[in-house]
């Protein structure tokens, strides 16, 4: 399970479906949501929150709210262009797809878990990979182990606008006050 890291990712989808800005507030008090017969909580109550604090502070309960305004198949189907689910095709012997289930296989509970990277399974190659997009103005670029000369585009999943918007947050959680 790749845990907070997928966190950019689902902020990612909620910016690129048009969901929120970064500055769109949400308030994470007490510091848990009901999830089913379960709670998902932060390590602490962060109160009201922007998107780039819910980066910034890792809060589980920002990610969750943020997945919740994105329609279930396009959160599935965002994941899927990051790749998780699929082999990188890296050419790496035993590579596996990881685990992404789709909508119809989700109980009551997983949307809300797979917001803060649990209920799906990746390796760290697909997770270096989905990162790609962060760093190439919202293009996933293969991963590989082989040296090549060749230039390679890959696929653009997100506009160069949210790119820039979350690499801001990724540099936010690990500055001060941040929790990366």
């Amino acid at each position: 399970e790749p845990g907070s890291t997928i966190k950019p990712i689902t902020a990612a989808a909620a910016l690129a479906a048009g969901a929120v800005k970064p500055t769109t507030q949400f308030n994470t008090s007490p510091g848990w949501i009901p999830n089913g017969r379960w709670r998902t909580t932060d390590t602490h109550n962060y109160g009201v929150l922007d998107v780039t604090g819910i980066i910034r502070k890792s809060s589980n309960v920002g990610a969750a709210k943020l997945a919740a305004l994105v329609p279930d198949r396009e959160y599935y189907e965002f994941l899927r262009k990051f790749g998780y689910g699929s082999k990188t095709g890296s050419g790496f012997p035993g590579e596996a797809a990881g685990s992404l289930p789709p909508p119809d296989r989700w109980c009551g509970t997983c949307k809300q878990t797979m917001s803060y990277g649990y209920g799906l399974s990746a390796s760290l190659f697909q997770m270096v990979q989905s990162y790609t997009a962060f760093a190439n103005d919202g293009y996933v670029v293969p991963a590989t182990m082989l040296k090549s000369h060749e230039v390679v585009t890959g696929q653009r999943v997100f506009s160069p606008q949210t790119a820039a918007a979350v690499r801001k947050m990724l540099e936010m959680a690990a500055g001060p006050g941040g929790t990366g």
